[in-house]
C-alpha cells in the first residue's frame, strides 16, 4: 500500500529555474554532504553516498541510496535514516520539496519521508511507499510534494527519508537531486525593445517597449502584472498584466500597449519588473537597463551615476562568464569609489579561467569632428600574466568586429608593455587616474563603437580592475 498524506505533483522538473531555493542537494562527491546526518535506528545498514550502478537522474553522478538488498534475506529488522541539515522557512508562504528516485516496493516494507519543525523532537509523515515501484535507476521518478502546511513561516524545519524493511528481505531506496524551495517565482530577465543601436538607425517617436519575463519557479503561473518605469529622456511608467500561462524554465515577451517617444538625444533608463501575487523570491523580479538615443552632440561625458548610460555588458551576474563579469556600481576595492559614485568595476570568483569579459557603449556618429579624443578614468590591479588584462577596443560596424584602440608606444595609454593595461600589482593604480587617447583614425565615421574588454583571471586580488568618467570630445588642434 502507498499512502499520500499531501498533494503530490508529477512535473518536468527544470534545472535552469531559480526560484527560492532553500536547500539543493545532488550528491556531488562520495562524502555526505555537509549538514546532512544518517543514522541506523535497527541493524547493520544504512544510507549511503555512492554513484554505482550509475542513475540517471539529472545530475547524474553520486546519490543516497538505502540497499537492503546487499545483505540477503537476514532475520534481523533493518532501519535508518536520511536527514536534511535544518533550514528556515520563515516569511516562506509556500515550500515545496522535490525529488529524483527509485523506490523498488517491496510489500510490508515501507520508506517514509517525514518532517520536524521542533528540532527533530516528533515527526510528522509526508509520504509511505510500500510495495509499488516508483521510477527505476534509467528513469528516476520526479516528484514534488507540497509541503506548505507543515513547514511555511516555520524557523526550524527537517526532513527525514526513514527506510523500514519490516523484518522482510527488503530492496532498495535511491535518492538524487533533492530540492526545497518556495514557489511561485516571476521574474523580469530582459528588455527586448527598443532595442541596442546597429548602424544606421537610431530611436524614434514611437517605440514599442517588450520585456522578457521567465518563470523561474517549479510551477506554471499566469496573469502576471507587468511594470516599466523610465527615467532619464522621459519619465513615465507602463504597465499591463500577461493573461497567459507560463511553465516552468519558460519565458514570453510582453508588449506594453502604449508606445514612448525616444527621439531625443538622451539615455533612457528602463526599471522592468513583475509583481506576481505570492512571489517568493523578488531578488529576479527587476531588470535594470538603459538604452542611449544615436549620440552626435558632443562633448560627450557619461559618468554612470545611477545609470548604465546605454552601455551593456557581456552577460549576467554569476555563474555566467565563468564566474567573471563586470558590474555597475560602487567599486569594492581599489579604496572604494573616492566620491565618484557608480562606476563599471570587474569581478572574478574562481581561479585560472581566461573567459573575456566587456562593456559596450552604445553608437557615436563622429562625422563632424576634426580632432576627436577619448579619455577614461581608471583603477586597476592586475597580474603580470599575459591571460590578465584589459583594453579599449572599437568597432566601426556595429560590433561585428573589433580592433584595439592605441598600442603601448601611445602616451598616457596602456601601461603593461603591450597593448593593454596589466602587470600594476606591484604598483596599484588605486586612485582615479585619466588615460587618453586621439581618435584621429576614426574622422569621419558615423557609426563607432567601443567596448572595454579584458580577462579577469582572478589569481590572487590581480583582477581588479575599473573604469568611469568615460569622454569624447573634440579636442583643440595644435
Amino acid at each position: 500500500m502507498k499512502k499520500l498524506v499531501l498533494f503530490v505533483v508529477f512535473i518536468g522538473f527544470a534545472q535552469n529555474v531559480k526560484a527560492d531555493i532553500i536547500i539543493s542537494e545532488s550528491f556531488s562527491s562520495s562524502s555526505l554532504p555537509t549538514g546532512w546526518t544518517v543514522a541506523p535506528i535497527q541493524g547493520s545498514v544504512n544510507w549511503l553516498i555512492r554513484n554505482a550502478p550509475g542513475m540517471s537522474s539529472p545530475s547524474g553522478g553520486h546519490y543516497a541510496v538505502f540497499d537492503r538488498f546487499q545483505i540477503g534475506n537476514t532475520a534481523q529488522q533493518h532501519e535508518a535514516v536520511l536527514r536534511t541539515p535544518f533550514f528556515d522557512c520563515s516569511n516562506q508562504n509556500s515550500v515545496y520539496l522535490n525529488m529524483h528516485h527509485y523506490w523498488f516496493g517491496v510489500e510490508s516494507t515501507f520508506g517514509y519521508i517525514e518532517i520536524s519543525t521542533n528540532g527533530g523532537s516528533s515527526w510528522s509523515q509526508v509520504a509511505d511507499y510500500s510495495n509499488i515501484t516508483f521510477g527505476s535507476l534509467a528513469a528516476p521518478q520526479d516528484t514534488t510534494f507540497d509541503i506548505t502546511s507543515f513547514a511555511a513561516n516555520e524557523p526550524n524545519v527537517q526532513i527525514r527519508f526513514r527506510y523500514d524493511d519490516n523484518n522482510l528481505l527488503g530492496r532498495y531506496w535511491y535518492l538524487d537531486d533533492i530540492t526545497i524551495y518556495s514557489d511561485p517565482d516571476a521574474a523580469a530577465t530582459d528588455l527586448v525593445a527598443p532595442a541596442f543601436l546597429g548602424c544606421g538607425e537610431s530611436y524614434g517617436a514611437n517605440e514599442t517597449v517588450t520585456v522578457q519575463i521567465t518563470n523561474e519557479g517549479f510551477l506554471p503561473i499566469s496573469n502576471i502584472p507587468v511594470f516599466c518605469d523610465i527615467t532619464g529622456g522621459l519619465t513615465t511608467t507602463l504597465s499591463g498584466t500577461y493573461s497567459g500561462t507560463i511553465n516552468p524554465g519558460e519565458s514570453v515577451n510582453y508588449s506594453f500597449a502604449t508606445t514612448i517617444d525616444m527621439s531625443a538625444e538622451a539615455v533612457y533608463n528602463f526599471d522592468s519588473y513583475t509583481d506576481l501575487s505570492g512571489d517568493q523570491y523578488t531578488v529576479n523580479d527587476h531588470f535594470i537597463t538603459s538604452r542611449q538615443q544615436y549620440v552626435q552632440t558632443f562633448p560627450y561625458l557619461m559618468d554612470f551615476n545611477g545609470t548604465f548610460g546605454g552601455w551593456t555588458a557581456s552577460g549576467a551576474a554569476p555563474p555566467f562568464n565563468n564566474n567573471r563579469n563586470f558590474y555597475h556600481g560602487e567599486i569594492p576595492y581599489l579604496n572604494g569609489p573616492e566620491g565618484e559614485g557608480d562606476s563599471w568595476y570587474a569581478i572574478a570568483e574562481t581561479n585560472n579561467n581566461t573567459t573575456q569579459i566587456w562593456v559596450e557603449s552604445p553608437t557615436f556618429n563622429l562625422t563632424d569632428l576634426t580632432n576627436p579624443q577619448f579619455s577614461i578614468d581608471l583603477k586597476h590591479r592586475l597580474g603580470s600574466s599575459t591571460s590578465n588584462w584589459f583594453q579599449v577596443q572599437y568597432s566601426i560596424n556595429g560590433g561585428s568586429s573589433w580592433t584595439v584602440l592605441g598600442g603601448s608606444s601611445d602616451p598616457n595609454w596602456y601601461t603593461g608593455g603591450t597593448n593593454n593595461w596589466r602587470a600594476s600589482h606591484n604598483n596599484p593604480v588605486d586612485v582615479w587616474t585619466t588615460y587618453q587617447k586621439s581618435l584621429c583614425n576614426l574622422v569621419g565615421q558615423s557609426c563607432v563603437k567601443f567596448r572595454v574588454a579584458g580577462i579577469a583571471r582572478y589569481t590572487s586580488s590581480f583582477f581588479e580592475f575599473a573604469f568611469d568618467n568615460v569622454r569624447i570630445q573634440d579636442a583643440p588642434d595644435v
